[in-house]
């Protein structure tokens, strides 16, 4: 129940599944924003769990495949202390694989912007996001729009597929339509530290 709640991002069901001990020193509000914190240093996009091993009163090992934006798919074990039948939750539990004491951090590479191309292959706009330019001059730039610094859902949505605050994005033109197939797919390093 634990994991499936966690699977629909329904923090309040998970917390309701903690040991009353577990959900005494971990009050809802601060538990739901340590998942939050993981899902966002992840970029977590789905969590699917496997079959459970083990029975309640030990501890139960649960397969986790974490699919993530920048760092694709993630396979690991979620090993969950029990206390009967509740989970003894503690925060590195927020994310499989993490031993106690361990949390999440990544460090991002972002992909160079692509160009918009014309039909004949001709620059409409080329370069690095701060300096792009065509040689085609201000009617190419006109066409192919602007970039500049997201603001409220956009940056929430570039930061949820692994940019770093502050990436630049497509304000206007070509360069929003097709945004997301411009700036292409961040990567990097996930750890546990």
């Amino acid at each position: 129940r634990f994991v499936d709640a966690w699977a629909r991002d329904d923090f309040d069901a998970m917390h309701g599944e903690l040991s009353d001990d577990a959900a005494a020193r971990y009050p809802v509000d601060e538990f739901t924003g340590m998942y939050e914190a993981a899902e966002r240093t992840a970029t977590l996009a789905s969590i699917e769990a496997g079959d459970p091993e083990g029975s309640a009163g030990d501890t139960i090992t649960v397969p986790i495949a974490a699919g993530t934006h920048a760092f694709g798919e993630i396979r690991s074990t979620l090993v969950l202390p029990m206390d009967d039948d509740r989970v003894a939750w503690e925060p590195h539990l927020v994310f499989p694989g993490l031993a106690q004491g361990e949390h999440l951090t990544r460090s991002t590479r972002v992909p160079k912007r692509a160009p918009i191309l014309a039909r004949d292959g001709t620059p409409l706009a080329e370069g690095p996001a701060a300096t792009r330019s065509s040689p085609l001059g201000a009617a190419a730039t006109i066409v192919a729009g602007e970039l500049g610094l997201p603001k409220g859902e956009e940056e929430a949505e570039l930061e949820r597929r692994g940019f770093p605050p502050g990436s630049f994005a497509g304000t206007g033109g070509l360069e929003k339509a097709f945004n997301t197939r411009l700036a292409g797919k961040p990567g990097g390093e996930l750890t546990a530290a």
